[in-house]
């Protein structure tokens, strides 16, 4: 049925309105109008659903001139397929839908057609296994064609290049067993098909997760939120708080921990095998104990850590002679028994080909270590991320050349005006502001290293005794 409400035509998919949904859309176009937010409530089974969803529909359509895209927000699937089935209701009793895409994102575990991937336990894993880049640019360049592909997600990446995967889906609203059906029929990923339309779409009812956790939002909602105006649904919101915990949170089980202990605790009796630790005070960092012990750290990392693992160095010349001196040891004659080793030099062009380099011996699954400088070009400028940088070692702590003349009148005043100490910025500039959060977030995990009260002292005696 249709009604009037404060002046907007509204289309209800039922013959009969209940007062308290007419009162919530009453609420509800308050703050259409307003542009503002609302915390709405209704008792269960009071067709709450219902009421949003037409209301903000014929809102609209009634404001052509103010494209509105909804996003409507559950906390599981089975709440999304019940949205869907309540849109597909009103847009029946729409005058003219044929313009109107509705449909539901969901994970690659519920939306996954391929027959093999689908059926295991790690579908997430598997998909990778077949669409990655790199593994797309191996299978590209095998000639006997034995590198195992998905043939939905080639359909699909045929199709995005040609503009076409439009045409894949019609008006109306999808469900993720029509999207399902889709992808079998077609033989295209309905996974992938989901995520590039969402941009397209009037209405995308998925997971609280994509729009809540800022891995995955980034991914598929900030595209979307940029080219229209949105209004944004959250159903059942009293569950807010805690997705958004487990979102910004990290889990790790007693039984990573102790093997990560087990593991430490083994590469620190290699260390210590001649009595000398790995110590990054300025005269004892050149010491062969100390150089030699810092290859074996090296050499066991290259042996156990896969694709790419970045280190970085204080200087140009501290790296010259740690990697000099490994080479006489032998220890980068063992690290390339598992990697390749390439070097940043302050030269332009041979940096931008050890990088290039050290990109393709990470893409073919052979592994590289690259050597760099923490105040260098490569430190300041790439990113290395995924494969190319699964492990970062820090030789040194990146002091500022305390003999410049431009530091000292910047440490006095800093002494003079503010009671600042000269170690204390030193140690402080060394660790955080430019030089250690730099290297060590070139990893890609988003995520800069935390270091403990009693770390931070240790280092800070380490940088006085320099």
């Amino acid at each position: 049925m249709w009604f009037n409400l404060d002046g907007l035509p509204v289309c209800f998919p039922y013959a009969a309105i209940y007062p308290e949904q007419h009162a919530y859309m009453g609420e509800l176009k308050r703050a259409l109008d307003a542009r503002g937010h609302a915390v709405l409530e209704m008792p269960t089974g009071t067709g709450k659903t219902a009421a949003l969803l037409s209301l903000i529909t014929s809102y609209a359509l009634a404001n052509p001139s103010r494209p509105l895209r909804l996003l409507y927000c559950t906390r599981t699937v089975h709440e999304m397929e019940k949205t869907l089935a309540e849109l597909r209701l009103l847009f029946s009793h729409l005058p003219d839908p044929s313009h109107l895409l509705a449909f539901g994102l969901s994970s690659r575990k519920n939306l996954c057609v391929h027959p093999q991937v689908s059926a295991s336990a790690a579908v997430d894993t598997g998909c990778r296994r077949l669409t990655a880049s790199w593994v797309r640019e191996k299978a590209a360049s095998d000639r006997e064609s034995t590198t195992p592909l998905c043939d939905y997600f080639e359909t699909f990446d045929t199709a995005a290049h040609r503009g076409d995967l439009a045409s894949y889906i019609s008006p109306g609203v999808c469900t993720l067993a029509d999207l399902r059906s889709l992808g079998c029929q077609r033989r295209i990923c309905p996974y992938f098909l989901a995520r590039h339309l969402v941009k397209h779409a009037n209405v995308v009812v998925y997971s609280y997760q994509y729009l809540l956790d800022p891995k995955v939002a980034s991914i598929v909602s900030r595209e979307m939120m940029m080219h229209k105006e949105c209004v944004v649904v959250f159903d059942e919101a009293h569950n807010i708080d805690n997705v958004c915990i487990e979102a910004l949170s990290v889990t790790i089980r007693k039984q990573t921990l102790e093997g990560a202990r087990r593991n430490l605790r083994h590469i620190s009796q290699q260390i210590d095998s001649d009595q000398l630790p790995v110590s990054t005070k300025f005269d004892m960092r050149s010491e062969p104990g100390v150089v030699r012990n810092y290859g074996r750290l090296l050499l066991e990392m290259a042996s156990a850590v896969p694709d790419g693992i970045v280190c970085f160095f204080v200087s140009y010349s501290y790296m010259d002679g740690i990697v000099s001196s490994w080479n006489d040891m032998g220890i980068l004659q063992g690290t390339m028994q598992h990697k390749l080793v390439f070097i940043e030099t302050p030269a332009v062009v041979e940096t931008t080909l050890a990088l290039d380099n050290y990109r393709k011996a990470c893409n073919c699954g052979r592994g590289a270590v690259f050597f760099s400088v923490a105040r260098g070009k490569v430190a300041e400028g790439i990113d290395f991320d995924r494969h190319y940088g699964r492990l970062v070692i820090m030789f040194g702590v990146p002091f500022q050349y305390t003999l410049s003349k431009i530091l000292r009148a910047r440490l006095e005043y800093l002494r003079e005006t503010f009671q600042i100490e000269e170690g204390d910025f030193l140690t402080f500039d060394a660790l955080f502001l430019r030089r250690m959060a730099q290297p060590y977030d070139k990893a890609g995990s988003g995520q800069k290293t935390l270091l403990t009260e009693e770390d931070l002292q240790v280092m800070s005696q380490d940088g006085m005794d320099m």
